[in-house]
């Protein structure tokens, strides 16, 4: 785990040095809404201070730890969102997205689990469920959620290349490489499409 993520409260200490003296604001609002990266994380915290009980800012300041990398601190203000706001999917979306992010990957069937249990039409929860499927060595389990996904978008390459690691994972090696060379058609910058037609012996 990335030093950064063993050290949270430290981390706020710095990131807050001389903004806490300053009531929260509209202005914090807006930007802890709107903002990015740990302009936003300050405005969030200050604007957490004024309205502990809004599940909406635990979340959006979890969005902005995410987006600078500190994995452990978005997890926690994802998870602090949920438990201010249980129904909501698109929390329970980030947090499998952020758990896959650094490995948690069970963690993460969990989370995509009560997305597509409260959204079945959430087509990336499904894709990032069949994903974590993958990772946890359990590839046929997650052909159903990648056949839906790609049933409704059928030229989405994150889909596309997912369905191509579970065929890979399961020894449909033609049906692997067909569903690669297709991403790298549609993107043909995905990483992970290229180390898996190497993987493969076969060309892009």
């Amino acid at each position: 785990m990335d030093r950064r993520e063993q050290l949270p409260k430290v981390v706020l200490r710095l990131l807050l040095l001389g903004c806490l003296a300053s009531p929260s604001s509209a202005d914090d609002l807006t930007s802890c809404f709107a903002g990015t990266g740990r302009d936003a994380v300050v405005a969030c915290t200050k604007a957490i201070e004024g309205q502990s009980k809004l599940a909406r800012l635990y979340f959006q300041r979890g969005l902005a730890w995410s987006s600078i990398g500190m994995r452990q601190l978005a997890d926690d203000d994802m998870s602090a969102a949920i438990s201010l706001k249980r129904d909501e999917y698109g929390y329970y979306k980030a947090r499998c997205l952020n758990r896959i992010t650094f490995g948690r990957h069970s963690q993460a069937l969990e989370d995509c689990d009560r997305a597509v249990y409260l959204n079945r039409f959430d087509l990336t929860s499904r894709n990032n469920r069949a994903w974590a499927l993958v990772q946890l060595r359990r590839p046929r389990e997650g052909l159903e959620d990648i056949e839906i996904a790609l049933e409704a978008e059928p030229d989405n390459w994150a889909f596309l290349d997912t369905r191509g690691h579970i065929f890979e994972a399961v020894g449909e090696r033609e049906k692997a490489i067909a569903d690669f060379r297709r991403v790298l058609s549609i993107k043909p910058d995905t990483r992970e499409s290229i180390e898996a037609l190497a993987r493969l012996g076969a060309s892009p």
